[in-house]
């Protein structure tokens, strides 16, 4: 719902293979099973295959607003996903401290991947670096305040000024259609009652039209 740019357009380079990992089977309302296979085919539809989206089921990383995740934890997950892949993980894409929305589990992912990068840099982690020997990369997804981040395709100048500005990341929507479609595999979380919000976010939000990301830096180590 949110990085649909950007894989967009990472997918359309035709040589990336794209990953998911997801951290938590979204089982607040008791559908965790449910959401695991939805999930699966909205990713299909996106390029992913399916041998490539990682749900992780752990007692530790429950979904919810109350829930705060531990940033050792995640590290320990993504580690385990680049290890079961046939290419190991060059760059991560993750959401930035606020999380767009502001969801703890949003913010416990960008803090989990941030001390992923540390360990990497601090020279912790014994895999943290591709077979050629280049480091891992992280981008977060930048958030905006709440005006902007409903305000559609309005929001490109702001997007502009501020990408050029601050040296941004920036990934404009090859079909927006794709966010809607997307969400329609979500079934569970996508039908009028009580998630009727979600159809008006997946119109209006900027995410569906443009993403900026900034790199996640936190060390001075060897760069790609």
């Amino acid at each position: 719902m949110f990085f649909i740019p950007t894989l967009q357009n990472l997918r359309e380079q035709g040589n990336v293979q794209l990953a998911v990992l997801c951290l938590s089977s979204g089982n607040a309302d008791g559908l965790g099973k449910v959401r695991e296979k939805e999930l699966i085919e909205s990713c299909k539809h996106l390029g992913i295959n399916s041998e490539h989206v990682n749900i992780v089921d752990d007692k530790h990383l429950q979904d919810g607003f109350d829930e705060v995740w531990p940033r050792e934890l995640i590290a320990k997950k993504i580690r385990e996903m680049d290890s079961s892949l046939f290419n190991r993980v060059r760059v991560l894409l993750t959401f930035d401290d606020y999380g767009v929305s502001g969801h703890p589990n949003h913010i416990s992912v960008y803090h989990g991947v941030k001390y992923f990068l540390e360990e990497q840099s601090n020279g912790t982690l014994r895999n943290g670096t591709t077979e050629d020997g280049k480091l891992v990369r992280g981008y977060q997804l930048i958030s905006t305040n709440i005006f902007r981040k409903f305000s559609g395709l309005l929001d490109l100048p702001a997007t502009w000024l501020s990408t050029s500005v601050r040296g941004l990341n920036c990934f404009l929507t090859t079909n927006p259609i794709d966010a809607w479609i997307a969400m329609t595999y979500h079934k569970s979380q996508f039908v009028l009652i009580p998630y009727w919000w979600r159809r008006f976010f997946v119109i209006l939000s900027r995410y569906t039209y443009v993403n900026t990301l900034e790199e996640i830096v936190v060390g001075r180590g060897p760069r790609a």
